[in-house]
């Protein structure tokens, strides 16, 4: 390519820009035959695994979009690009990578030309304050980040850009989202893996029109597998841990439970999300119900939240603020991340089970040592409680769009229902404290 600096962003529409990448990186022009010449062949080979869960695959002459899709090059049939990705065992590939060839005609004027290697990790439809999704991407970072150093990576893998797929961008999104970052890209630095000059592009900054192109581009397809790795989240903890010992000096943790002279007493939080959060979706609507409920087993019962305009601090103190977390369905319960404590409790509140049987308890066992989804409570909108009670019991095998009606409704709290896995969670923290003490 004429005038192109090393792995420099090439615009064809500066405008396309979001305001804060307006004046960033090199620019390279770059003729649209050029352009189709070097994407003339899609090609797709393994890459390397950083870890035994997370592998990526190579890429070479592949374009990717703010909005749902990889684009190959148009003289490649569909059929033959989804046989190579059968190949390496990749099937049911999410939506969010379906292929499509490129559509010149469409693209010559949006398409923005990536030189050099490029790492591609996604948030899944999340370019909002979600932390759960955001650690899908930066879960798989620092799964390679700390597996580098033992596999050699950073000597045979020079990664120059770090293109993050449907992410916001933390500078926005706030305190947490930039720890996370912080962390994540700190421990790529410590590796030898990344350096200064490496890039990161959030492509939701961008009109959603643009298109990605990359010479090299290594991929991950698994959405969820960043976020629910075992190690990576161990990691996390680790080192939001330190953080936080450094920026609250002085700070001391909460006694986990009241004294045992008078019995074991636990914390219980209700779970209040914010306007910021979820526009009022996911209530719980009889809450004083179940505050005056959970009144017969403990003294210290109150309500928690958090939103992306606070601080650590804020999170630190909320998330260790009690022993028993009550809870509708929501990404929130990531936060636990900030939890000190080895023996808390998480009990969340749906109107069915939300997930295939297991899968909920697998994905939050790594972040919750006592996780339990508890179901079924009562919908407040009638068409919504017959479906939940058709769903209860008919055989479900459809765990996807079938039971989003259900993520994102208000609950209305059956005691009855909670007691058995309430008594068993405060159990729980109460043995668990007793051993501790010991």
């Amino acid at each position: 390519m004429q005038n192109c600096a090393r792995k420099n962003l090439m615009l064809y529409k500066p405008s396309l820009l979001h305001s804060s990448w307006a004046t960033s990186g090199i620019r390279c022009s770059v003729q649209s035959s050029e352009l189709r010449q070097i994407m003339h062949q899609s090609t797709i080979q393994r890459g390397f695994w950083s870890s035994e869960k997370i592998q990526w695959f190579k890429h070479t002459g592949i374009c990717v979009s703010p909005a749902d899709g990889m684009h190959f090059s148009d003289l490649q049939e569909n059929a033959l690009y989804e046989r190579n990705l059968s190949v390496y065992g990749i099937r049911d590939v999410n939506i969010v990578f379906s292929s499509h060839p490129i559509n010149w005609q469409e693209f010559r004027d949006n398409v923005l030309w990536i030189e050099g290697t490029s790492l591609l990790v996604q948030c899944w439809r999340a370019p909002h304050a979600h932390p759960l999704h955001f650690l899908f991407a930066y879960g798989k970072l620092l799964s390679l980040f700390e597996s580098a150093e033992s596999q050699d990576l950073s000597k045979d893998l020079t990664i120059e850009t770090i293109l993050f797929h449907q992410c916001g961008d933390p500078v926005r999104l706030g305190a947490y989202f930039q720890l996370i970052r912080d962390i994540v890209l700190s421990v790529g630095n410590e590796k030898g893996f990344l350096s200064a000059d490496v890039d990161t592009i959030y492509i939701s900054a961008f009109d959603e029109n643009a298109t990605f192109c990359t010479r090299s581009l290594y991929v991950n397809y698994d959405v969820q597998i960043g976020a629910v790795d075992e190690r990576v989240v161990h990691s996390l903890k680790y080192h939001i841990k330190r953080q936080m010992e450094m920026i609250a000096d002085g700070l001391t943790q909460k006694s986990t439970t009241s004294d045992h002279s008078i019995g074991c007493r636990p914390r219980i939080a209700i779970y209040r999300r914010s306007s910021v959060e979820g526009k009022g979706e996911r209530r719980i609507l009889n809450a004083k119900e179940l505050e005056r409920f959970l009144n017969n087993y403990t003294t210290d019962v109150h309500y928690i939240t958090v939103s992306s305009n606070d601080t650590l601090l804020d999170f630190y103190r909320t998330f260790n603020s009690f022993d028993i977390l009550i809870t509708t369905h929501g990404s929130h319960m990531a936060n636990t991340l900030f939890t000190a404590s080895s023996r808390f409790a998480v009990i969340e509140l749906t109107l069915v089970r939300l997930f295939k049987p297991g899968e909920s308890e697998r994905f939050w066992k790594s972040y919750i040592p006592f996780y339990v989804n508890n179901y079924p409570h009562k919908a407040s909108q009638k068409r919504l409680q017959a479906f939940a009670e058709e769903v209860s019991v008919s055989k479900i095998t459809d765990y996807g769009a079938s039971m989003k009606p259900f993520k994102y409704a208000d609950v209305l709290v059956d005691v009855s229902v909670l007691r058995d896995d309430l008594e068993s969670a405060i159990e729980f923290v109460c043995t668990q404290r007793s051993i501790s003490m010991r």
